[in-house]
């Protein structure tokens, strides 16, 4: 059990659990403003952990397919929580992985 949770590729999916669903829900508990709040947790924690996740994958050499967790994630919890306009991040967190990962 410890190997499957130390591979890179499982600690990509927890840390993207808990930077998407954890982080904004916490910051609702804090009683943060909505504004503060998405643009704390959307663009700049996301933006960097997409940036990390990219860095992983070419560190690791891990398959492509890793690089749509994160994504997919976030999808879901614009699903249940947010607006639609907020699906257009998605595409933004792709963008940062793949240059990231594609960087020589």
């Amino acid at each position: 059990m410890r190997k499957i949770v130390t591979q890179p590729s499982a600690i990509i999916v927890y840390i993207s659990a808990i930077c998407v669903f954890l982080v904004p829900f916490l910051f609702r508990i804090v009683g943060a403003s909505s504004v503060f709040r998405l643009v704390i947790s959307f663009f700049v924690i996301n933006l960097i952990l997409a940036w990390a996740i990219g860095r992983m994958m070419r560190k690791y050499q891990l398959r492509w397919w890793v690089s749509l967790i994160m994504p997919i994630l976030f999808a879901v919890n614009v699903w249940l929580q947010y607006a639609p306009y907020n699906y257009w991040l998605v595409p933004i967190y792709l963008v940062v992985t793949w240059l990231v990962l594609l960087k020589d």
